[in-house]
C-alpha cells in the first residue's frame, strides 16, 4: 500500500474550497427544491379556492364558509336589473358571477362591476342555484328543463325535458350531476352529455341540494326522509325519518353531514358507515341550510331565528337572532361575519361568537336567495329582480 501524503497548503486550500463550493451548491438545491414544493402548494391552494368559489354554499361541502376577506360594512357598491324575481343564490367562478332569475334569464356577471358578461334565455323560470364544473353551467328550471350552458358563452350544450319543475339546486361532481324535481325523483346524468344514469323515486318531492360525499350521495325530501344513495346506482343505502320537510341542503365537514328539517331539529349523521350521531331541537322549523365555521353551526328558521349552536357540544345553544318574518336566505360566513337575508327585506350581518348585529343593509324587497362573499364583497339577490353589491 503506497503512503498517503499530507497536502500542501495549496492542496489544502483547494480541497476546502471544493468543499465550501459543494456545500452551496447543496444548499442551493435544497433552496429551489423549498421553492419548487411552495410554488406547488400554493398551486394547489389557488385551485382549492378556485374550486371552493364555483360551488353553491362556498365549496362542495355546502358549509357556507367563503375564504377571508376584508370586513363588509354595508355600503352600496352596484346593482343590476335581472328581470324577475332572484331567489336563487349566485355562485362565483373567478371574479365571475353565476345567477338566474325567475323571468327567465341566466346570467354570468363581473363580480368587481355588476357588468354583464352574457345573458342566457331559458324556458321557465330559474328558481334555485346553479351549478359549475369543467366550464359547463348545470341550472334547471320551472318548466321541467334542465339545461346544461357552456360558462364561457352561455350557450345551451345539452338539455333535458322532464314533467315536473326543478326546484333543486343540481350538484356537480365526478363527472355526474345529481338534481331531485318536484315529482318526488332524483336524477343523475352524465354532465358531458346529458345522458341519464338513474333515478331514485320518492313518494315527496326534493327541493333539497343533493350533496355528494364518496360513493354516497345525500338528500333531503319534502316527506321528512334524509336518505343516502349510492352515487353509482341511485340505490338507497340508508335512510332516516324526521319529523317534518326536509327541503334545505345538507353541509358536510370532518366526516359528519348536517342537516335541519321543519321539525326544528339539527341532525349529525357520520358519513362512514352513516350512523346517526345526535340531534339538537330549538323548538321552530329550520328554513335554511348550515353554514358550518369553526366548532359553530348556523341557519335561520320560519320564525325569524338565526341560531348558532356548539357542534363539540353536540348542539348546544350558543346564542340567538331575532329578524322580522322567515328567515330563507342561507347564512354565508367570512372571518368573523355571518350574513343573511329575511322576509324583512334586510341584510344582517352578525358576530359569529355572540350573535349581536354588526350592520344590516335595507335592500327594499324580501329576500330569498343566500348572499356570496367575496373579497370584502356581498352580493345578494331581492325578489323585485335585483342584484346587488355591498362592500
Amino acid at each position: 500500500m503506497s503512503e498517503r501524503k499530507p497536502l500542501s497548503r495549496t492542496g489544502r486550500a483547494r480541497a476546502e474550497g471544493e468543499r465550501d463550493n459543494h456545500k452551496e451548491v447543496l444548499l442551493v438545491k435544497k433552496v429551489f427544491k423549498g421553492l419548487f414544493v411552495l410554488a406547488i402548494a400554493l398551486s394547489l391552494s389557488a385551485l382549492a379556492v378556485s374550486a371552493q368559489a364555483a360551488a353553491y354554499r362556498a365549496d362542495s361541502s355546502r358549509t357556507g364558509l367563503f375564504a377571508p376577506g376584508p370586513a363588509v360594512t354595508g355600503r352600496p357598491l352596484w346593482s343590476f336589473d335581472a328581470e324577475g324575481a332572484v331567489t336563487a343564490s349566485p355562485i362565483l367562478d373567478g371574479s365571475t358571477l353565476y345567477v338566474g332569475s325567475q323571468g327567465g334569464w341566466v346570467y354570468a356577471l363581473d363580480a368587481a362591476t355588476g357588468r354583464k358578461v352574457w345573458a342566457s334565455q331559458v324556458e321557465g323560470s330559474v328558481v334555485a342555484s346553479a351549478a359549475l364544473a369543467d366550464g359547463r353551467l348545470y341550472v334547471g328550471t320551472d318548466s321541467g328543463t334542465f339545461f346544461c350552458l357552456d360558462a364561457a358563452t352561455g350557450k345551451a350544450l345539452w338539455r333535458y325535458s322532464g314533467d315536473w319543475s326543478f326546484r333543486s339546486s343540481p350538484a356537480a361532481s365526478g363527472g355526474v350531476v345529481y338534481v331531485g324535481d318536484l315529482g318526488g325523483t332524483v336524477m343523475a346524468f352524465r354532465a358531458s352529455t346529458g345522458t341519464p344514469l338513474w333515478r331514485f323515486a320518492s313518494d315527496r318531492w326534493f327541493s333539497a341540494t343533493p350533496l355528494p360525499e364518496g360513493d354516497l350521495v345525500f338528500v333531503g325530501s319534502h316527506g321528512g326522509r334524509f336518505s343516502a344513495l349510492d352515487a353509482a346506482t341511485g340505490k338507497e343505502s340508508w335512510g332516516g325519518a324526521t319529523g317534518g320537510p326536509v327541503d334545505v341542503t345538507a353541509s358536510h365537514r370532518d366526516g359528519i353531514v348536517y342537516y335541519g328539517s321543519a321539525d326544528g331539529c339539527l341532525y349529525a349523521v357520520q358519513v362512514h358507515k352513516v350512523i346517526p350521531l345526535w340531534q339538537s331541537c330549538v323548538g321552530d322549523g329550520i328554513s335554511t341550510a348550515v353554514a358550518l365555521s369553526g366548532n359553530r353551526a348556523f341557519f335561520g328558521t320560519f320564525g325569524g331565528g338565526l341560531y348558532a349552536l356548539d357542534l363539540a357540544a353536540r348542539g348546544r345553544l350558543l346564542w340567538r337572532f331575532s329578524a322580522e318574518g322567515a328567515i330563507l336566505s342561507d347564512p354565508a360566513v367570512d372571518g368573523g361575519q355571518v350574513c343573511f337575508g329575511g322576509a324583512d327585506g334586510k341584510i344582517h350581518a352578525l358576530d359569529v361568537a355572540s350573535g349581536r348585529e354588526l350592520w344590516s343593509y335595507d335592500a327594499g324587497a324580501e329576500i330569498v336567495a343566500g348572499p356570496v362573499l367575496w373579497k370584502g364583497t356581498l352580493i345578494y339577490g331581492t325578489t323585485d329582480g335585483v342584484i346587488g353589491a355591498l362592500r
